[in-house]
Formats: C-alpha cells, sequence, structure tokens
C-alpha cells in the first residue's frame, strides 16, 4: 500500500484521456484511491468548453486543498488544430503559478495521436488517428510514455510536439511529487 497522502485531480474531456492519466499515475505508484476525476458528462455538449469552463473551479479548489495536503491538478484538453499555445491561453484566467503542480496535456490533435505515435507509428499533428486505437492501447503507451519522458527522451522517429511539451510538463510539475 501505499504512504502518499497526495490526491490527483484530472480534469478531462473524456474516458480515454482519463483511462491513460490514471494508468500514467498507477505506473509511478498513485492508486485509485488518491485519482480523483471529473470529466464532462455525455451529451453535455462541447467537451473542450467543459474542460475550459470548469479550470478555473479547479484551480481554484487545487490552491485550497494543497494548503493542506499535496495535491496535483492535471488537466488534458485536445489541442484540435489550434496547438498548445493557443489552447493555453484558452484556459487563460486565473492561470497557474511556476510552483504549482499543475500540469496542462494538450494532445493535437487528440490523446490518439500520441497513441498511435506512441505505438510506434509516425504521426503528424494535423491528421485525426481517432480510428486507429482500442482503450486497451492507453496501459502498454502510458508505460512507454513514461520511460521515455524519465529516461532520454521519447521514441526514435519525430515525436509530436504536444507530446514533447507534456513530458516536459510531467517532468517539471508532476515527477518529483510524492
Amino acid at each position: 500500500m501505499s504512504q502518499r497522502r497526495a490526491t490527483c485531480i484530472i480534469l478531462c474531456e473524456d474516458r480515454r484521456q482519463s483511462n491513460f492519466v490514471r494508468h500514467c499515475l498507477k505506473k509511478k505508484g498513485w492508486n485509485n484511491r488518491e485519482i480523483k476525476e471529473k470529466i464532462c458528462p455525455p451529451a453535455l455538449g462541447s467537451a473542450e468548453q467543459f474542460v475550459r469552463d470548469q479550470f478555473p473551479n479547479e484551480l481554484q479548489d487545487f490552491r485550497t486543498r494543497s494548503a493542506k495536503a499535496k495535491t496535483i491538478l492535471i488537466t488534458v484538453v485536445d489541442g484540435d488544430v489550434k496547438g498548445f499555445g493557443d489552447r493555453c491561453e484558452d484556459l487563460a484566467v486565473p492561470f497557474r503559478n511556476d510552483d504549482e503542480a499543475v500540469a496542462i496535456l494538450i494532445p493535437t490533435r487528440n490523446i490518439d495521436t500520441w497513441l498511435y505515435y506512441l505505438k510506434g507509428n509516425r504521426v503528424n499533428e494535423e491528421d485525426d488517428y481517432k480510428n486507429r486505437n482500442e482503450d486497451k492501447d492507453c496501459k502498454q503507451t502510458a508505460k512507454k510514455l513514461l520511460e521515455s519522458c524519465s529516461s532520454s527522451g521519447l521514441i526514435s522517429d519525430i515525436p509530436p510536439s504536444s507530446l514533447i511539451k507534456a513530458c516536459d510538463e510531467y517532468n517539471m510539475r508532476i515527477r518529483l511529487i510524492k
């Protein structure tokens, strides 16, 4: 049983994003009781809009909780065709401080781009890889991503820039939280 007394909040668009992040956290020793999810309910409308609307509230809750106990907030929102910078601007107010364990993951075009790449395929961030992956891919690809982010780098072919940014977010904001 883990000695960790921290909480991780995952704010994301859908179950696939949540599963991917959850598998990454579990590979790093987190257990299910320490991970809370906030996923856009089905048929609510735009999942990206849901994340954008919820982010300020979740960031405020994070700040309240982290004053009392170790907490991390991982926000995942598809970059679609916008990319990291533009999508971050969409989340803008109030934004995170440099010392906060608040990671923002923006898979561009979507999480399937990362999954397909981590299975050893060449990808770009313009094409949609949604129908080329299955949910069971998340466990193995999460392991591969963590191994790559923790060691010398991503797999040999040119990785998507959004995945490089995700590794940076992981290494700077999440990896050292115990």
